[in-house]
């Protein structure tokens, strides 16, 4: 990504910000947009005739790579709901399909622990981003904390951070933060801070209009002073330096209206997006729009009615067109009440929770492929715990025997060696879950058969208690791993 703000030097917070507050527009955004950013929006907007901007825009839809980094805290905790997330990717391309944009999740989802990003200044917040941007994607961090504010994109980091408490599915702070990823200022560009610019756009469009070289740049975005959040209708009765009364637009994005109220980007502000594609942001390599996929519901393979605590295993046929399951367990009869949320690429989920004996519990595997975290067709299957051990099949007993070994365990400051003997030849799954069952690392291999080894990438965990689960033919494994 090209970076247009040459030093950190540059941030400031746009508006004051509340700290106990839960959206966009009382926390407030922490973009700064620089002179040269909005130099170039009056470029493009004074070079391009308006006859072209609904062509530009609407000609073809774009399909860009997104990828997700959630942030919690040294210990694991405070990590960005997966059920919100997907919500919010879903109402996200709702919001961006009139620009003919498509975001397109790029798995896996990044899971960081690290409390120094999780609550952030400015400096931190573009170090986290340059040390986990994934290339040629557009990167967003979800975090308790973003530098005091709801949101920012710096185009130091090229990326956006957003705030847990700010990212309700309802909430419009990722568009917004993600129209600033494309160029875009906010309506009100020049008033941030309530101060008056030298240069203050005025109301009249046509003869005497200043409107495609003051405020955001753009002629079809009504002057806008507000850098304060405020309610719909705008009902003050201010006037713009010529006298002629001033009313803002309250359905768009890029401006502080309260959330609910906004709606949409304007015919120019999508015309730059693109532009801004095509010409600055062209390692994103947008290709045309994936239509989207159906996907079947999965089959259930174990467990059936009971699962027994010596074969704590979830497993299900893959989907043709899935490349990742999103699987959750709760209680039957408190469904909402989620105790283990996971990711992964596999047809297979150790179970790293205790569960009751005798509870009652419902699975729910969730087909997903890049373009569909939406549409789906989820399995659901409720079955009983029982804290006794029920016999094994031969195959699923061979993965449980010492032909299996992690060393050294416990470990700490260094990576693990996961020795594998007497074993066919054949695919395995290795993973590395957290304890609360979220898979922090996974491969796969190619076992030659006979004995194996391989380094495990466990120096930069946390200390704390972790498993290692290792699937293939023979059956299922898993062993605790102590980091210390």
């Amino acid at each position: 990504m090209k970076n247009f703000i040459a030093a950190l030097g540059l941030f400031a917070m746009a508006t004051p910000f509340s700290m106990n507050a839960q959206s966009l527009h009382e926390m407030g955004c922490a973009t700064v947009t620089s002179p040269e950013e909005i130099q170039r929006i009056y470029d493009f907007v004074q070079h391009n005739p308006a006859a072209n901007y609904k062509l530009k825009a609407a000609d073809v839809t774009d399909t860009i790579p997104l990828s997700i980094h959630i942030v919690g805290t040294d210990a694991g905790t405070g990590f960005y709901k997966q059920d919100n997330l997907f919500k919010v990717l879903c109402n996200l391309n709702e919001h961006f399909a009139p620009a003919h944009l498509y975001f397109a999740v790029q798995w896996p989802v990044q899971y960081i622990s690290k409390s120094s990003y999780y609550e952030h200044n400015f400096y931190t917040g573009a170090a986290m981003m340059m040390a986990n941007n994934v290339a040629n994607t557009v990167n967003v961090y979800f975090v308790k904390d973003p530098a005091g504010a709801c949101g920012y994109f710096t185009s130091y980091g090229d990326a956006v951070a957003i705030s847990n408490n700010c990212a309700a599915p309802s909430s419009t702070t990722l568009v917004h933060e993600l129209g600033h990823f494309f160029s875009l200022p906010h309506t009100f560009y020049g008033w941030e801070g309530g101060t008056m610019p030298p240069n203050p756009e005025k109301v009249t469009r046509g003869a005497g209009a200043n409107c495609n070289s003051a405020g955001d740049g753009f002629c079809d975005t009504d002057a806008d002073w507000q850098s304060e959040r405020w309610a719909c209708p705008y009902t003050g009765t201010q006037t713009d330096p010529v006298g002629v009364p001033y009313k803002p637009d309250s359905s768009l994005y890029m401006g502080y209206p309260m959330d609910g109220c906004m709606s949409r980007f304007s015919p120019m502000q999508m015309a730059a997006m693109h532009y801004n594609i095509n010409t600055v942001r062209t390692d994103l390599y947008p290709g045309p729009f994936t239509a989207w996929n159906e996907l079947d519901t999965p089959v259930l393979v174990t467990p059936v009615d009971t699962m027994y605590n010596n074969y704590k295993i979830l497993r299900w046929q893959a989907v043709a067109g899935a490349d990742q399951y999103r699987v959750t367990l709760a209680p039957k009869y408190a469904p909402n009440a989620i105790k283990m949320e996971v990711l992964t690429a596999d047809t297979s989920v150790a179970v790293a929770i205790d569960l009751a004996n005798n509870g009652s519990y419902r699975l729910k595997v969730e087909p997903m492929s890049q373009v569909n975290v939406c549409r789906l067709h989820p399995l659901l299957h409720d079955f009983v715990f029982s804290s006794n051990e029920a016999p094994l099949t031969i195959a699923q007993n061979a993965l449980l025997q010492s032909n299996i070994s992690i060393s050294p365990n416990p470990v700490a400051g260094r990576d693990v060696t996961l020795s594998m003997q007497e074993f066919a030849t054949g695919t395995y799954e290795v993973a590395i879950l957290a304890i609360n069952g979220q898979v922090l690392y996974q491969t796969s291999l190619q076992h030659p058969g006979g004995n194996k080894s391989i380094n495990l990438p466990v120096s930069q965990l946390s200390s704390g208690m972790y498993f290692v689960h290792l699937s293939g033919k023979q059956g299922v494994w898993t062993a605790k791993l102590a980091v210390q």
